[in-house]
């Protein structure tokens, strides 16, 4: 397991050590151990997810305010998506600006996204899984999603059709204009 890109400073694009042969692959895909002496700090998991997308599916951007903000550990199973942060650490010198990173289900790559930060994702395959560990249980009550207005008009380019499939959660998000600053991390 070794970094091999920093988004934001926090974030950390990770690729795990992968034994490939003619029968297919090996990978450990989490070890606590590891993946703490990997970040020098102690993190807890209590929830692992998983979601299954057709092609042009947008999913966020979503995150938990405090003292419910999640930290996320995404890997794709299997398909091709665009992953997608959003900085909204207001003190931060990257407050707002937003990054993606192309994650697919055979590679061995997966990203850490601290607390702080908006999560979002495109489908750009059929069947496209991804899994992402959580470290604070979901709460309806903090849960927040923004529009993906700004950043799709960035990765638009990606879809052949420009056609997204958004939930009527993601369709009706806050603004920029409309996110209540003092409630950001």
């Amino acid at each position: 397991m070794k970094i091999i890109e920093r988004i934001f400073n926090d974030c950390l694009v990770i690729e795990l050590n992968k034994y490939s042969d003619d029968r297919g692959f090996f990978y450990e895909s989490y070890n606590t151990n590891d993946f703490n002496s990997l970040l020098g700090n102690e993190i807890t998991f209590v929830q692992d997810n998983q979601s299954l997308s057709s092609k042009n599916v947008f999913r966020g951007v979503h995150f938990q305010l405090n003292p419910k903000a999640q930290g996320k550990l995404v890997q794709a199973l299997s398909g091709k998506v665009i992953d997608v942060i959003v900085d909204l650490r207001k003190n931060s010198d990257s407050f707002l600006s937003f990054a993606q990173v192309e994650l697919l289900g055979n590679d061995s790559k997966m990203i850490w996204i601290p607390k702080g930060f908006g999560h979002a994702f495109l489908s750009l395959e059929d069947n496209s899984i991804l899994s992402y560990k959580v470290t604070e249980y979901y709460s309806k009550d903090h849960d927040r999603t923004l529009k993906h207005d700004k950043i799709f008009s960035s990765i638009s380019s990606l879809l052949p059709t420009k056609k997204l499939i958004l939930s009527q959660k993601d369709k009706s998000g806050m603004s920029l204009k409309e996110i209540n600053l003092n409630e950001l991390f």
